[in-house]
């Protein structure tokens, strides 16, 4: 009788914060479906805890990673339209690297890349502003809205893995501990893997950059002068989007400490 040959672990991460929006949600749904019918070689294990810090989460779902003796650990956020051929792309670069991303936008103006290289004039990582396309781009580190992290590095590595300071994202610090203790770790992004960042009702992609880069800079000219003149924080987001945060946060407070109405 033939032993049937054990298949690869992949474990899928997903922070879902608050609630998922809809278009993220139907995405997700149809990418685990093809996931399952189109990749027979691998068992997949969904890590999708309560509602938690980013940092915690992603470092429970490496625990459970090793633990399960899985190959490899994907993160996907909870708003991010993901590629359903993005895992065909990460496998051929599996040989070469160690952690690998899809192209993903950061959701603030002026929406560079969640992708970062290392100045040595500045002494520190810069996000990219351009991106040639269909194109392997090796990086210094990576956001990990769509990536892919080979679980033999996690078992290398000293926990914590992941930590969100006050100046560096979980997955910055992550990149970074990683080359610190092992110089060799490689990392970088397949261009063509293009994924959409959701905004509030909008997406960010390659195909709209161009398009809500001319919208933000006719609709908030002073601003959007500022952050070219490095007089603003690059992550303006528009007015609505500031007022918004601040009802957020003071919505939040009246209900913690009893006083909302």
């Amino acid at each position: 009788m033939e032993l049937q040959a054990t298949k690869k672990k992949i474990v899928i991460g997903i922070n879902s914060l608050v609630s998922t929006v809809h278009a993220a949600y139907s995405n997700h749904v149809q990418l685990f479906f093809k996931l399952g019918r189109n990749y027979p070689q691998y068992d997949f294990i969904f890590v999708n805890p309560p509602r938690m810090s980013i940092d915690r989460m992603r470092n429970m779902a490496a625990t459970v990673a090793i633990q399960a003796n899985a190959d490899y650990l994907i993160f996907i956020d909870d708003d991010v339209l993901i590629p359903f051929n993005f895992l065909t792309s990460f496998e051929k670069m599996l040989d070469t690297y160690d952690i690998v991303c899809g192209n993903v936008q950061i959701r603030g103006y002026p929406f560079d890349y969640m992708m970062f290289k290392w100045d040595a004039e500045r002494k520190g990582l810069l996000t990219l502003k351009t991106l040639p396309k269909n194109e392997i781009v090796e990086l210094d580190a990576v956001g990990f809205s769509c990536c892919l992290i080979k679980v033999e590095l996690l078992r290398k590595m000293n926990k914590p893995y992941f930590v969100t300071t006050g100046n560096m994202t979980e997955d910055v610090f992550f990149c970074l501990k990683a080359r610190d203790e092992f110089p060799e770790t490689r990392m970088a992004c397949d261009s063509s893997i293009v994924c959409g960042h959701i905004l509030w009702s909008e997406v960010i992609s390659d195909f709209t950059r161009e398009n809500y880069t001319k919208y933000y800079e006719a609709m908030y000219p002073e601003e959007c002068e500022a952050i070219k003149k490095g007089d603003l924080e690059e992550r303006f987001r528009g007015e609505e989007y500031l007022a918004r945060l601040k009802a957020s946060i003071t919505e939040s407070v009246a209900d913690a400490t009893g006083t909302a109405e």
